[in-house]
């Protein structure tokens, strides 16, 4: 019988094929780390992007119709007087009142309302309405959204919004000067029937993500507009979005100088 020596031959032992795919799994876990906190950047990025996005679209909406309160376009003849072209009706109670809000209280949304006369070419945030008319814009929130009420009926225009607070610069110097020397809520200003003194409306937003975005609980409490507004509930669904205040003024035009 022929004498086969096999010490020629090498091969992979079972410690080495161990060391291999415990490297192996290092390897793994580390790029899974990498592309979930990458993935989870970006879902961060995109949330907060959204929300400043919407933040904007709501300034800009707001703003455009609440300056119009109180317009009038120019025709032919003489400009019509107040009473004439602004009736009172149940919510705008005082002739000629061009703005009225509801207060939300302690933690609910307010709402805030504006009349103007519009001209043939000037549409609603509903896109309804044409032709020269007396028209009622309203700005509120329902179901998590910013809703718009014109003469086309209601409509979401912005979601992601947790609350709207309201405040109204009145001025209160006699003659008035046309500026604002202070802010009330709707309340206020409808006890004292400050409504005509309106100058200005400020304009506080709770706006958030709309998809959660962490994996970390919101506990941030936030003060809008002298309204405090509790984090989410340790069982609330939304305690994973994140939010952020924003706060702007309009001037009324047509009240001021």
């Amino acid at each position: 019988m022929m004498n086969v020596s096999f010490r020629w031959q090498r091969g992979i032992s079972m410690v080495e094929i161990m060391i291999a795919l415990v490297l192996s799994l290092v390897l793994s876990a580390g790029v899974i780390q990498v592309y979930l906190s990458s993935k989870q950047s970006y879902r961060t990025q995109e949330g907060y992007s959204r929300l400043q996005e919407n933040a904007r679209y709501a300034m800009e909406t707001m703003t455009r119709f609440i300056r119009l309160a109180g317009y009038k376009p120019y025709g032919a003849s003489a400009m019509p007087d107040d009473t004439t072209v602004f009736p009172a009706t149940v919510s705008f109670a005082v002739a000629g009142q061009v703005v009225y809000g509801t207060d939300g209280g302690t933690a609910g949304s307010d709402s805030v309302s504006v009349r103007f006369r519009a001209d043939s070419q000037m549409g609603d945030c509903s896109e309804g309405g044409t032709g020269d008319l007396t028209r009622t814009v309203s700005f509120s929130v329902g179901t998590g959204s910013l809703q718009c009420t014109g003469e086309g009926g209601m409509q979401a225009i912005l979601d992601g919004v947790d609350s709207l607070q309201i405040l109204y610069g009145i001025d209160t110097d006699a003659p008035g000067d046309g500026y604002a020397n202070q802010y009330r809520t709707a309340a206020e200003v409808n006890a004292a029937l400050q409504w005509p003194l309106v100058v200005s409306v400020r304009v506080g937003l709770l706006l958030n993500t709309v998809d959660d975005v962490s994996s970390v609980a919101d506990t941030t409490n936030y003060n809008l507009l002298g309204t405090n507004l509790s984090a989410p509930a340790n069982t609330d669904p939304a305690r994973f979005k994140r939010r952020h205040p924003f706060t702007f003024t309009i001037n009324i035009r047509n009240r001021t100088p």
